[in-house]
């Protein structure tokens, strides 16, 4: 009896696991026919969306023809086929949704026809309601494409390159200088001159003017806005002119020009303090400096140069510049001060101008100053010894005004304002 027991048992487990075993390989089946569904549901959507994304490569490459015909018009202004109209869901007189701008269709073109592959494009003139009438802003391009069944419209608003502005010298040639560059001795303020200077060439300012030495001399004649006082009849060997018209120095010589003119021609412009010394190699006609300028004794500048200094300019010894020796070939500006550190018979050749409300010259000792001084105030603790000489013509003092151009460069690139997909 127990050996019939043991038998039943068996057979009734083996019942069980084969029921157990079919009902795994029904999920594993429906398991993956759910998979299988998927997969196959994900290439289905990836193919559409690689048809959509042909369609709008092939809107986008429409819109890229519009620009390249109307950026290059000699290459081709011919309509590549003739384009199917445009589509009922687009309003060519609208720039965006809302938009009621008006719209002038200028060109429209298409490819492809009935193969997998096709492109029709519009090409629309546009004014914005806000701007006067007849005003040209810009494009509107509608292209649609189309890859097999797949259709997709984009619309991109285009700014074409027709307004460029531009700062330019047209002519580097410096101008005439100014009546008051012709001083060899000019301040902006008083003048008072006196122990044994000797000025040769014409002085001025636009206050009173006082030679306080009988032993100073000045060989040209003397321009002053107030008064001319003088110890002997000596003292001035030309003409004496009194209560003449003032002359502002900070609107004669315009640094911000200056800078402008070193900028547009590639000159120098150095950030912060300079100091030169030695064999000055000079390659363009003036020399801007955002800073201070200190120039070491015995430097020499290879060229005609215009020195340009935001901060003070300090010359500490005999300084020159290449050129005619009848001439001034180194000019030195600032509009702040003008210091010159010379004891003995040093020659400094150069003009030397400083325009600003608190500018001065400053002399030390009885150097010479080939060219000359022109300042809103001149102070000297020695003599003030000046033989004028004429500007180089060739330097750049005062260059003409700038000139805005305003022209088209169809070379330039457009502007693509916005782009939108439609559908």
């Amino acid at each position: 009896m127990r050996f019939i027991h043991r038998n039943r048992h068996c057979r009734k487990h083996r019942g069980s696991v084969f029921v157990t075993v079919v009902v795994a390989l029904l999920v594993m089946f429906l398991t993956g026919m759910a998979f299988l569904n998927l997969a196959v549901s994900l290439w289905h959507q990836s193919h559409k969306s690689l048809r959509a994304v042909h369609a709008i490569a092939n809107a986008d490459a429409g819109v890229n023809y519009m620009i390249w015909n109307q950026k290059y018009p000699g290459e081709s202004n011919q309509a590549i086929a003739a384009a199917d109209m445009l589509p009922t869901t687009t309003d060519q007189f609208s720039l965006r949704p809302g938009d009621g701008g008006p719209a002038e269709l200028v060109l429209s073109a298409g490819w492809g026809g009935n193969s997998q592959d096709a492109c029709s494009v519009w090409l629309c003139k546009y004014t914005l309601a806000s701007s006067p009438s007849g005003q040209f802003d810009g494009y509107q391009i509608i292209s649609r494409g189309m890859s097999r069944d797949y259709a997709r419209i984009v619309r991109v608003i285009a700014r074409a390159p027709i307004h460029v502005e531009s700062t330019q010298y047209p002519d580097p040639t410096n101008p005439p200088p100014p009546p008051v560059l012709k001083h060899a001795l000019f301040s902006g303020t008083g003048l008072s001159i006196g122990g044994s200077s000797t000025i040769s060439g014409d002085i001025g300012s636009n206050l009173d003017l006082r030679v306080n030495s009988g032993a100073a001399r000045i060989v040209g004649n003397a321009r002053s806005g107030g008064v001319v006082t003088i110890k002997n009849g000596q003292n001035i060997n030309g003409a004496i002119f009194e209560h003449q018209p003032q002359v502002i120095l900070s609107n004669v010589i315009q640094i911000d020009n200056l800078h402008d003119y070193a900028k547009y021609h590639g000159n120098e412009i150095y950030e912060g303090d300079v100091t030169f010394t030695g064999e000055v190699l000079v390659t363009n006609k003036v020399i801007y400096v955002n800073g201070n300028v200190s120039i070491a004794a015995n430097t020499t500048f290879s060229d005609v140069v215009t020195i340009v200094a935001e901060g003070d300019i300090t010359v500490n010894g005999s300084v020159q510049s290449v050129g005619p020796s009848n001439s001034s070939n180194l000019i030195l500006i600032s509009p702040q001060s003008v210091n010159i550190k010379v004891n003995g018979n040093a020659g400094i050749a150069a003009t030397i101008i400083a325009p600003g409300v608190n500018a001065s010259y400053i002399g030390n000792g009885s150097a010479v100053i080939y060219g000359g001084v022109i300042g809103n105030s001149i102070i000297s603790t020695g003599d003030i010894n000046v033989q004028y000489r004429v500007l180089n013509s060739n330097a750049v003092i005062i260059p003409p005004p700038p000139v805005h151009i305003e022209y088209t460069d169809s070379s330039l690139a457009w502007t693509i304002a916005s782009w939108q997909q439609l559908n």
